[in-house]
């Protein structure tokens, strides 16, 4: 390996016979609880998933140049919500085409599957900033999350019961409006929130 570097800057190689022993040197020397990883370039190119055991056994033969990005949890955070912000309006949309198929009687199948799966990621998302921002994160949020719990919750019992019509107003009115209240208090909160604690 011919160039090792940590936020831009060139640091001494490490020695590493594969990249699981390379990652393994910037978590004990690099990263802290101010100073997460939140990208690795390998030969130049990003890797999704950095940390997944698919990689750790690449041979340092075959690795010219590593360039490892530390941000501090907060502004990882940050950046976090920032995009959620965007994703909310992707989420309503899903929502309502959801609900029109269901009212054509299309069976929206597909269009269920894509909420779900954006969904995920949204609650996925929202659980990383909420262990980052602890206890904290939970008061903001708290009645939001319930409500969301409590629409999908009958959502899914009117689904089972193959009450379209029910799902289908569930979807755009219930769960719509559940995601207005994310995009316009839930999230701008949080975002406050984490960058009152950067400040601190």
């Amino acid at each position: 390996m011919t160039s090792f570097l940590i936020n831009g800057e060139p640091r001494p190689v490490p020695a590493a016979g594969v990249f699981g022993d390379l990652l393994e040197h910037v978590k004990a020397t690099y990263v802290s609880d101010r100073a997460w990883i939140t990208s690795v370039l390998l030969n130049g190119r990003e890797l999704g998933d950095w940390d997944g055991p698919e990689n750790h056994g690449i041979p340092a033969g075959e690795i010219e140049s590593v360039e490892v990005r530390l941000d501090h949890p907060r502004s990882i955070a940050k950046e976090t919500l920032e995009t959620l912000q965007a994703f909310m309006s992707h989420l309503e949309k899903y929502a309502l085409q959801a609900a029109q198929a269901l009212r054509a009687g299309a069976g929206a199948r597909d269009e269920l599957d894509l909420l779900l799966d954006n969904l995920n990621t949204f609650t996925e998302s929202l659980n990383g900033v909420k262990r980052i921002l602890g206890g904290e994160a939970c008061e903001e949020t708290a009645i939001i999350e319930v409500d969301l719990l409590s629409i999908l919750s009958d959502t899914l019992e009117f689904q089972r019961q193959g009450q379209s019509a029910y799902v289908a107003e569930m979807l755009e009115t219930h769960l719509v409006s559940n995601f207005r209240e994310w995009r316009e208090e839930g999230l701008p909160a949080l975002r406050d929130r984490a960058e009152g604690a950067a400040s601190r």
